[in-house]
């Protein structure tokens, strides 16, 4: 038997509006800011997004990151797409979000122009990958 589950929690005792580090979550915004660039991605390109979503690789991160700009690229597509308390820092980890520009974001990733954004998490989220969605053995996660 297989089922599909989407869940989304506001609890307003902690705010919408609390900003956090996004860490790892930051990668979706990164790739999603690669494919507003209106080009195919090279294979390089998709070798690096695959790695970064897939299995949470921080050096692709890194590589993406500085692909798009940095977090001047950054908060810019975060701007395109209507994010307005989340702001990119000097490393792509440390960018501050909060829970209601994610819900934003998430809802551009699946409404939106990103369907190998939406691939690549879709495999994340089966367990393809080593790291990201689902937790480790031991983790504690």
């Amino acid at each position: 038997m297989s089922a599909s589950v989407s869940v989304a929690l506001l609890d307003r005792s902690y705010g919408d509006e609390r900003t956090y580090a996004a860490a790892s979550i930051v990668k979706v915004s990164i790739l999603a800011a690669l494919l507003d660039e209106g080009r195919p991605l090279s294979a390089r390109e998709r070798e690096l997004a695959g790695a970064m979503i897939v299995r949470s690789d921080n050096d692709a991160a890194t590589a993406l990151w500085e692909a798009i700009g940095g977090a001047a690229g950054l908060d810019a597509m975060h701007e395109r797409l209507g994010l307005t308390q989340t702001r990119a820092e000097s490393a792509w980890g440390l960018t501050r979000t909060t829970a209601r520009d994610q819900l934003t974001l998430i809802r551009a990733v699946f409404g939106g122009p990103y369907p190998y954004l939406r691939y690549l998490m879709r495999q994340a989220a089966d367990g393809l990958g080593t790291g990201g969605c689902r937790p480790r053995a031991g983790s504690g996660r």
